[in-house]
C-alpha cells in the first residue's frame, strides 16, 4: 500500500467518453456513481455515509485503486488497515480481501478505478416478447482466467425476472459456451 502509486492510466478517446450515460446506485452504506467504463476499465465515485462500510470482499479478475477526494476512509487490504485522508490512495490487487469503511462524522468520496480481463455489454433480445427499451436488456459479462494452463470463463447474464427465463439464459449460454469448446479444442 503505497501512499502515491501511480494513477493507471485511462484510455479516454473523445467522445465516447461525453456520450456515456452515468449509473448510479444507493446501498445501506452509501452509494456509487459510474463516471466512465469501457473494456477491461471502470471508474466510480463512492460515497460512504458515516459510521458504514461496505462488505468485506474480493474479486477474481479486477484490481482496484482507490483515491481518497474527501473525508477520513479506513481501508483494509489483504491484512493491512490503514486510514486514507484526502488524496491518499491504495491499490487493491486481484484476488485480495479488501473493505472501504467511514468511522467518522463526515461523508467519505472515494474514487474508485477497475482494471481487469473481462467483456461486458448489454444487448435486448426480440425473443423475450418484451418492448425493446433498455429496462428489458441483459447484461451479459464474461471474465476469462488463464490459470493452470487452461482457460477459464465465467459468464453471467442478469435481468432475468423469472425462474424460467433463468433457466433459458442458463441453456443457451451452456449450448454456446460448450459448442465453443468443441471448436476450441477440434482446432488446438
Amino acid at each position: 500500500m503505497n501512499e502515491y502509486p501511480s494513477m493507471p492510466r485511462l484510455p479516454l478517446r473523445g467522445p465516447s467518453v461525453q456520450a456515456q450515460a452515468t449509473r448510479s446506485e444507493s446501498r445501506p452504506w452509501g452509494n456509487w456513481t459510474v463516471l466512465y467504463e469501457d473494456t477491461g476499465i471502470k471508474v466510480k465515485l463512492i460515497e460512504v455515509t458515516p459510521g458504514c462500510r461496505l462488505s468485506l470482499q474480493y474479486h477474481h479478475h479486477r484490481s482496484e485503486f482507490w483515491l481518497c477526494l474527501g473525508g477520513r476512509a479506513t481501508a483494509v487490504v489483504g491484512d493491512q488497515a490503514r486510514e486514507l485522508r484526502m488524496l491518499e490512495s491504495v491499490v487493491i490487487p486481484v484476488g485480495c480481501i479488501h473493505r472501504l469503511g467511514n468511522p467518522g462524522p463526515e461523508p467519505v468520496l472515494i474514487l474508485e478505478i477497475q482494471r481487469g480481463k473481462r467483456l461486458r455489454y448489454s444487448h435486448f433480445s426480440p425473443l423475450s416478447g418484451a418492448p425493446d427499451r433498455p429496462e428489458n436488456y441483459h447484461n451479459v459479462t464474461i471474465a476469462l482466467d488463464g490459470t493452470d494452463g487452461a482457460v477459464h470463463v465465467d459468464l453471467i447474464q442478469d435481468n432475468n425476472p423469472t425462474e424460467k427465463a433463468r433457466e433459458e439464459s442458463r441453456r443457451n449460454w451452456s449450448m454456446m459456451l460448450d459448442g465453443l469448446k468443441k471448436t476450441v479444442e477440434t482446432t488446438a
